[in-house]
């Protein structure tokens, strides 16, 4: 091997070593203003409406960051959601339909006004059986914030968990949504809302978690369903991933009704009806560790669904008055 080739052999790979560290250091020094700009430029992309809240959003999620490369991976990715969103946002104000006819705001207020007045007539009217009947309040008055975790199909009853309590529920921006957010108000409930829209949901999905978790750590409780949408009693990783982070525990809560309408759709709602027997079941409280990793976020994904399960089988077992289960709830 002659000088010049070991001169090249040599001298490439530190070339590309000195090229690599400059690169490190100016994007160091460059990285703030970048990200800044990247998130003003994308939070120009939205409705006007959304601009100022998002933008505000977005910068916290960028300085919760540690690394100076994952805070400029992120910036681009919001960015690019950013145009996706615009798309989706865009593509619904064109659409005129029946369905957004009827989903006028004096029209939302009204069925909003009605339904909740239907749920507090539930809970004035059936007796209300909380399990465990000792202890149901302790994991509230125990933590600085809990995340109340159910199943799709029993939102219906939230209001009576925690009665005048302050709870912050997770809720989409679609018509049905917004009809649950505006009943929410009538029982003191804070809403979070997050865009169902095809175009931005994963964004969405950020800027949720991220307020959910400050909210926690703020010391209020949050409340949100468990299950993968459209797969019923399946615990997704979302829930015990907010848990890791926010570092405060999940409370598995299930709610029945002895007098019912049953449906058969995906996530098994049901309608109470009044003059019978409500019941509340609280599983045991599940805390996720902050360095959890894959397997142990799995491990209490598992632990959730099947805490969920034994609450949903113990409240329907109450309100039915099984003796078996009556007697294993004491």
């Amino acid at each position: 091997m002659g000088a010049v080739e070991l001169l090249a052999l040599i001298g490439f790979p530190l070339a590309v070593g000195l090229l690599g560290r400059w690169i490190a250091v100016e994007l160091g020094v460059w990285h703030d203003p970048i990200c800044n700009y990247l998130i003003r430029r994308a939070a120009k992309r939205l409705p006007g409406e959304h601009q100022a809240s998002s933008e505000a959003e977005w910068l916290a999620i960028i300085r919760d960051i540690r690394s100076p490369t994952s805070q400029l991976a992120h910036a681009i990715h919001l960015y690019l959601l950013a145009g996706r969103a615009r798309e989706a946002f865009e593509e619904a104000a064109h659409k005129t339909s029946r369905r957004q006819r009827f989903s006028s705001n004096a029209v939302l207020s009204l069925i909003a006004f009605l339904s909740a007045e239907y749920i507090r007539l539930l809970g004035l009217t059936n007796r209300i059986l909380r399990w465990p009947q000792d202890n149901f309040y302790q994991p509230f008055h125990d933590n600085e914030g809990v995340i109340v975790a159910l199943w799709h199909g029993q939102h219906f009853l939230v209001p009576w968990i925690v009665p005048g309590g302050k709870l912050n529920i997770l809720v989409a921006t679609n018509r049905d949504g917004e009809i649950v957010a505006r009943g929410s108000r009538f029982f003191g409930l804070n809403c979070i809302r997050c865009p169902a829209r095809p175009g931005g949901r994963e964004l969405s999905a950020v800027l949720a978690f991220n307020s959910m978790r400050r909210r926690l750590q703020a010391g209020e409780s949050v409340l949100m369903t468990a299950d993968v949408p459209k797969v019923a009693r399946v615990a997704s990783l979302g829930i015990v991933t907010l848990a890791k982070h926010a570092q405060r525990p999940i409370v598995p809560v299930a709610m029945a009704t002895s007098r019912r309408v049953e449906f058969d759709n995906w996530d098994r709602s049901c309608i109470g009806l009044p003059f019978g027997r409500m019941a509340i079941v609280r599983g045991d409280p599940v805390f996720v560790a902050p360095d959890a990793d894959h397997a142990a976020l799995e491990a209490a994904r598992l632990r959730v669904e099947e805490l969920l399960n034994s609450a949903t089988e113990r409240a329907y077992a109450l309100v039915d008055r099984n003796p078996d289960v009556e007697a294993i709830a004491g």
